[in-house]
């Protein structure tokens, strides 16, 4: 575990609200975590491994934004439940989080005409299964205190056919109907649910830097820039108006 409470982390902590990104890259997790702590949001940053911490502290440090860093497999309940106690106690109640770890050792992407039930369900296990237990860590208590606002990425493939993407499009879309119907049911109860559907490669993050190395791929799904979905999640966070937000790659 590493939490990253160096000098200069925790001499320029904002004291605000907790923003918790569980599955940070140096892509979008980073540029939210930038985003909502020039906006004054406390952070929390998770991720597998602790060997790019350092770095994403001094990124934000030289911004003037404090955090905290911890590693967990977001993606296993039970270092879920220990990463998320262990942030609750070191810097209190989370008021936002974004969902969305990104790995470039997802299940095979298997056509659909060739997909057995197996090839099918793969994907829907490894995308889906993950989204109730964050809701379980995390909706209680936003409940209890009546606000808080979750983030989910989810692919755009779940909106938009696309065949390349074979079992991984169900599997999207079933992601996507999940978070859409969990904002619905809490809507009423002070807790905001979002989807950022990202129908594009993410620049700076892990899996635009596995495409760049194929000539084509990155040209076939488009890039998008993390800081202005950051943006666009920043501003839905303030103003609570909608549950998705669709980005597509240019």
């Amino acid at each position: 575990m590493d939490h990253g409470t160096g000098q200069d982390a925790e001499s320029v902590t904002g004291g605000g609200e907790l923003l918790v990104v569980l599955g940070v890259g140096p892509g979008l997790g980073m540029s939210m975590a930038e985003r909502f702590g020039a906006e004054g949001h406390d952070l929390a940053l998770v991720s597998r491994s602790a060997a790019r911490h350092p770095s994403y502290r001094a990124r934000l440090a030289e911004r003037g934004i404090g955090s905290r860093t911890y590693a967990a497999d977001v993606n296993d309940p039970e270092d879920l439940h220990r990463v998320l106690a262990e942030i609750r106690a070191a810097q209190g109640p989370v008021g936002a989080a974004w969902f969305g770890p990104a790995s470039t050792e997802s299940p095979a992407i298997v056509p659909l005409p060739d997909a057995g039930p197996e090839a099918l369900l793969a994907p829907v296990r490894a995308l889906l299964a993950p989204l109730p237990h964050v809701v379980r860590e995390l909706v209680p208590d936003m409940v209890a205190r009546g606000r808080g606002t979750l983030f989910f990425g989810v692919g755009g493939s779940g909106l938009v056919p696309t065949p390349a993407l074979g079992t991984l499009a169900p599997a999207s879309a079933a992601a996507r109907m999940y978070v859409l119907t969990l904002a619905e049911t809490l809507g009423e109860k002070g807790v905001h649910v979002a989807a950022l559907t990202i129908g594009g490669v993410i620049a700076r993050g892990d899996i635009h830097r596995s495409l760049a190395a194929q000539p084509g791929l990155l040209d076939a799904f488009g890039t998008l820039d993390p800081d202005d979905i950051a943006a666009a999640a920043w501003e839905l966070h303030r103003e609570r108006d909608r549950h998705e937000l669709l980005f597509r790659g240019a």
